[in-house]
């Protein structure tokens, strides 16, 4: 859960809305943070996949971003107004990962990959780039930021 464990006791109906808050955000999904996991979990990750480890990561991260309810927190230029004008609502950051914010895209909006395991698009539903994404999951050195196309 994105909130970790917790009990709520309602006293007023205050804490039941927050208790319902919390569990419709922890349906959101995001990408994996791989520069908190514990070091071991790549050392033995690497040794099952010593010459594509780093790639492996990377198109992982993709699968990850690609599939996930959120944007890079890094929106260069104007592209959070534009964005929002355009019907994007802006969330929280992901807890423990600030390089991504929950997001909910319009209907018929989408992220697709592209053959570049570091880029994706922010595509709206008639199939229009409006945004590319680079995403760099590598867990040495994790980065992420969006684009207006």
């Amino acid at each position: 859960m994105l909130y970790g464990d917790y009990a709520v006791t309602p006293a007023s109906g205050n804490e039941v809305i927050v208790l319902q808050w919390r569990m419709l955000m922890s349906d959101k999904r995001a990408p994996r943070n791989t520069a908190a996991e514990r070091p071991i979990v790549h050392l033995a990750e690497a040794m099952t996949n010593p010459n594509g480890f780093i790639e492996a990561q990377e198109a992982q991260g993709q699968r990850g971003l690609v599939n996930s309810d959120t944007l890079p927190t890094n929106l260069r230029g104007n592209a959070r107004e534009q964005l929002e004008a355009a019907g994007v609502k802006f969330g929280d950051v992901v807890e423990g990962d600030s390089l991504f914010q929950y997001v909910e895209l319009p209907e018929g909006w989408e992220k697709r990959a592209t053959s570049h395991s570091m880029w994706s698009e922010l595509v709206d539903e008639t199939g229009t780039v409006r945004a590319t994404i680079f995403y760099k999951a590598a867990f040495y050195d994790r980065d992420a930021f969006l684009n207006l196309a």
